[in-house]
């Protein structure tokens, strides 16, 4: 789906990615320093999915 010149992939709700839902959230890595994890903060629903902005890849250069 396209809007705003933005693609975004619609999501039902038991199949949406770990980072929905937080800001930002804290952990320790394994040598116990804090690591900062940007979360997915922005979306809209339509039509009973959740749509979020879809990021490019590397695999999605190259295509038409």
């Amino acid at each position: 789906m396209k809007n705003n010149n933005k693609n975004y992939k619609g999501y039902l709700l038991g199949d949406l990615p770990n980072k929905f839902g937080y800001i930002k959230k804290e952990s320790l890595n394994e040598d116990g320093e804090i690591e900062e994890e940007l979360g997915i903060k922005s979306w809209f629903n339509y039509k009973g999915l959740t749509y979020l902005e879809k990021k490019k890849s590397i695999w999605d250069y190259g295509r038409k």
